[in-house]
């Protein structure tokens, strides 16, 4: 019974652990970019989004460096990407994000940069994120932390 109750516990933190910031990311992630918008309007791209703090954003198209096609490690299952603008003076902040797109499929990117970055069609840089073991190594001092908080608890718990 105390094997089965130690499991049990065990379990219970983990799901939590392994869930909670997910959940949280995700609830994040729609707040701030929730009611997103690209558009192209002569020589400025205009980008807006936000829920609770509303972002907007002109940038002269002759101010833009470069734009860069990203895609992270979860996006790669379903072959999806982003698209950035690089761009000075946006981005430097931390809640700043230059994106003319969330993450789409990879048969819409050359519709989106042909409507709202023709001039930069031909130069495109891709991004492919963290490789996996990269992604890994960085995980390790959670596993570290998540399995100590376990030892902890059970040593308290029980």
């Amino acid at each position: 019974p105390d094997i089965l109750k130690e499991s049990i516990i065990t379990l219970i933190i983990l799901v939590l652990i392994a869930i909670g910031p997910l959940i949280i990311s995700i609830i994040k992630n729609y707040l701030s970019y929730y009611n997103f918008k690209a558009n192209r309007n002569l020589d400025k791209i205009m980008l807006s989004y936000g829920a609770l703090t509303n972002y907007h954003y002109d940038i002269p198209i002759e101010k833009v460096s470069a734009i860069v096609i990203k895609q992270s490690l979860q996006a790669r299952i379903k072959n999806y990407y982003a698209i950035e603008v690089i761009n000075a003076g946006i981005g430097n902040d931390k809640d700043e994000k230059p994106l003319i797109t969330l993450y789409i499929e990879d048969k819409k990117i050359n519709h989106i940069l042909e409507n709202i970055v023709p001039e930069f069609n031909n130069s495109i840089e891709l991004n492919n994120g963290n490789n996996l073991i990269q992604y890994i190594i960085g995980k390790i001092p959670l596993i570290i932390f998540s399995l100590l908080l376990i030892k902890l608890l059970k040593w308290y718990v029980l």
